[in-house]
């Protein structure tokens, strides 16, 4: 029987930049975006950092976030909502690097993989907790100030097309 590290070089190898990538924690399941050559975007910080909302958004290697834990590709919402352009996804991601808002309930690492691969400020963790529709009135503004702070720096590597532009909301805040 393959040991858990086997198991996640086996999902490391099907996942392809922009996928959604679960980490199988304990008490939840914590999430990231993937971006490739085993880099993994997530909202970094222990269980007790996001209590105090001592947080912040880090690329880091694959291996090291799943720290021993079970992890799959979790782009199961791809059958219902349809992802953005995989260019958008990734620069969604990257600028975002080094933000800290956290909110265990309304801002937390699965609203922020699937707003980034789905434009969807949605977690099904926390909606066991507090409905959908409490949380997005609490985060409208919010989430309009990331989007609005979205570009792509000079010189990076995430081109944006103009079609991946009309289909991404955020880009009508620039």
């Amino acid at each position: 029987m393959p040991t858990v590290e086997e198991r996640n070089k086996k999902v490391l190898a099907l996942l392809k930049p922009g996928d959604l990538v679960k980490f199988y924690r304990t008490l939840y399941t914590h999430w990231g975006v993937y971006e490739g050559n085993g880099k993994v975007i997530n909202v970094s910080g222990t269980f007790l950092d996001k209590l105090e909302d001592r947080v912040e958004i880090k690329r880091e290697d694959f291996l090291k976030i799943a720290d021993g834990d079970e992890t799959s590709v979790g782009n199961e919402m791809d059958a219902y909502w349809k992802p953005l352009d995989v260019n958008v996804i990734l620069a969604r991601a990257v600028k975002q690097i080094g933000q800290v808002f956290y909110n265990v309930f309304c801002h937390n690492c699965e609203h922020f993989a699937k707003w980034c691969r789905y434009d969807r400020n949605q977690s099904s963790q926390a909606e066991m907790f507090v409905p959908h529709e409490v949380c997005e009135l609490m985060v409208d503004s919010i989430e309009h100030q990331q989007m609005k702070k979205y570009s792509i720096s000079p010189g990076s590597s995430y081109e944006l097309t103009e079609e991946a532009m009309r289909k991404s909301r955020c880009c009508t805040c620039l």
